[in-house]
């Protein structure tokens, strides 16, 4: 039983697990797993240009490494200073790793920091003839709880460095690809939060990132030792023909099994805000291949038959399954189970759900509409086995029958025979083309760029004006606070985009077809008043309801409340100083209409019938 054990797939991929040996990471060399595991990213290349540079000058330099808990700062460094050891050594730099390292257990990070690491870089000796080149990882709330201590009376050149820089806020416009060194401080940072996991392009995100790390893990490479893993002992495993993980590891070897599961990924994190480590990254691949298994309860589970009874436990470790109904696994699964197929409602989806309820063959509908060419193992679950005769289904198992539907839906997401169901989310899609667009306008303003920025911001002009119920002729309808029927109260505002250009036009723009540094929220601005403007954050949610909104649907209480920031922004575009000082007011009733007009010159108002 113990060889059994050390030699089955599990015991390999407990590697990438998050509670692992491996997951822990410092500034000593890297491991033979960490080296294979490394997958390059655009701000490792920056970093080593960051400190190649600082490296070149003959005056002192702090360089932050700056980043969230799991992002790999650890890790890059320390394959940097493998990779690099000309200049990443000792002799040229001192490295800092802020989550690890403490010199005394009576030290707090704050007094390490303060009066070891950062000694040559107070107000009192920065300006001192120093050669001192110091890279220091920190934690962004680390380094804002440092520069609001006590120490910060010592260290006033540096906190006003962190606010100039805005390192520690959230930016309305995207940093720049090019914006890394800066030649004439003595300070340098880096921020691991202002790259992402994914990319921008006009087709939709992508994230060569995931994409070569679910390689490391399922690539059919000799050089792989999970797949070394897999070849010595799956294949020859006496439970092969059964085995879910065994069954999870082939199904992530096709590539757009991968795709489509990276771009749940990236869904969850534009829809959700969710923030995805490295780490966290690496424990997902672990629990969607190995699902709730241990090695023993495997192996105890696959000695009995898989019979009807035992059909929807064990449905529930694969894959097309596991993703939406393990919440409890990890707060990536809880979102993900937020993106179950299974809650989309078409007009195709619920002919298929019906004629499913009332088809006497379930099995029929696997055939017809799910590719099981490459998955015989699949074939044998929905197709060949007896769990889906007639006969099982007729026992009154409810829950298995829902189970075969929830199976059918989730299944076709992956791997679809027929393109006759839409499974797509097109305003997610729209989200993101729009996003990629807004960002790119900070380097590029051709006229394809502005052609689909004028497309978002009509779509929220539209939406600003209809956010109380349409009217016409530029008119915003104001809420009197009281719920009423019999008036319509509003005011004529003519609101323009008001396009923001932070970057120097002496500067050549850049091309990019491939965002690394941007922002996933949109900062639109407007003006109703020309020495004033107004703006408001667009997410993926309030973005969704202007969706509906633009197709006729009319904000209730709840959205309301749900959407302060949206209203706000429209008061503010209301109070602004060039609006007519007008009201006007229509009696549905009698169909009439009125205004209510503000005379400057004496000073009082006059109410008027408009004919």
């Amino acid at each position: 039983m113990l060889s059994e054990i050390n030699s089955c797939l599990i015991e390999e991929l407990k590697k990438i697990k998050v509670s692992a040996n491996e997951a822990i990471e410092d500034l000593e060399p890297l491991s033979d797993f960490k080296e294979y595991m490394h997958v390059k990213r655009k701000v490792e290349g920056d970093l080593m240009e960051l400190i190649k540079k600082s490296y070149e000058l003959d005056k002192s330099q702090l360089i932050l490494v700056c980043g969230n808990v799991g992002d790999g700062k650890s890790h890059i460094i320390s394959y940097l200073k493998k990779h690099h050891s000309d200049i990443l050594n000792e002799d040229n730099f001192y490295i800092h790793n802020d989550a690890t390292e403490s010199f005394s257990p009576k030290k707090t990070d704050k007094d390490t920091l303060k009066e070891k690491v950062l000694k040559d870089f107070s107000d009192k000796n920065l300006n001192i003839n120093s050669q001192q080149k110091t890279i220091l990882l920190i934690n962004l709330g680390t380094l804002n709880n440092f520069i609001e201590s006590e120490y910060e009376k010592d260290f006033k050149i540096l906190k006003a460095y962190v606010k100039d820089k805005k390192i520690l806020e959230l930016s309305k416009t995207p940093k720049k690809e090019n914006e890394i060194f800066d030649k004439g401080s003595q300070f340098q940072f880096i921020n691991f939060s202002d790259y992402h996991l994914y990319n921008l392009t006009k087709e939709g995100p992508r994230s060569k990132y995931m994409e070569d790390l679910f390689n490391k893990v399922v690539q059919k490479k000799s050089t792989n030792i999970f797949y070394k893993k897999y070849k010595e002992r799956c294949q020859s495993c006496k439970y092969k023909d059964k085995c879910p993980v065994k069954f999870n590891y082939e199904f992530l070897q096709d590539e757009s099994i991968r795709k489509k599961i990276i771009d749940l990924l990236i869904q969850i994190m534009i829809k959700f805000k969710v923030i995805i480590s490295t780490r966290d990254l690496l424990n997902f691949i672990y629990d969607i291949i190995v699902c709730s298994y241990n090695i023993s309860t495997l192996h105890k589970d696959l000695k009995k038959d898989i019979n009807f009874k035992r059909f929807i436990k064990y449905i529930s470790t694969l894959i097309p399954m596991s993703l939406y109904e393990h919440e409890d696994l990890s707060f990536i699964f809880n979102n993900m189970s937020k993106l179950d197929p299974i809650t989309i409602r078409t007009e195709e989806l619920d002919e298929k759900i019906i004629r499913f309820n009332n088809i006497k063959s379930i099995s029929e509908m696997f055939k017809e509409h799910i590719n099981f060419e490459k998955y015989d193992y699949l074939k044998r679950l929905f197709i060949n086995e007896n769990i889906l005769e007639e006969d099982c289904v007729a026992k009154n198992e409810i829950k298995l029958k829902q189970t075969f539907l929830k199976s059918f839906i989730r299944f076709y997401k992956f791997i679809p025979k027929s393109g006759l169901l839409n499974l797509k989310d097109d305003i997610y899609s729209n989200y993101m083309k729009d996003l990629y667009y807004w960002n790119k306008y900070y380097y590029n303003d051709d006229k394809e760029v502005k052609k689909n920025l004028k497309s978002l911001y009509n779509k929220v002009e539209d939406t600003i004006y209809a956010w109380n119920g349409r009217n016409l002729n530029k008119l915003i309808n104001i809420s009197p606070g009281k719920i009423q029927s019999d008036y319509i109260i509003s005011k004529e505002v003519e609101i323009r985009p008001k396009l923001d250009k932070s970057f120097d036009k002496e500067v050549p723009l850049e091309d990019l077809k491939e965002l690394h540094k941007f922002l996933s929220v949109f900062y639109l601005s407007y003006t109703a008043d020309p020495g004033s403007n107004s703006t408001v954050s667009i997410d993926f949610s309030l973005y969704k309801l202007i969706e509906k909104i633009n197709k006729g649907y009319r904000p209730n209480k709840k959205d309301r409340n749900n959407f302060v920031n949206f209203v706000r922004f429209i008061e503010e575009l209301l109070e602004s100083k060039n609006i007519n000082d007008e009201m006007h007011i229509e009696h549905l009733r009698s169909e009439k209409k009125y205004k209510l007009v503000y005379n400057k010159e004496f000073e009082d108002y006059e109410f008027k019938e408009v004919k």
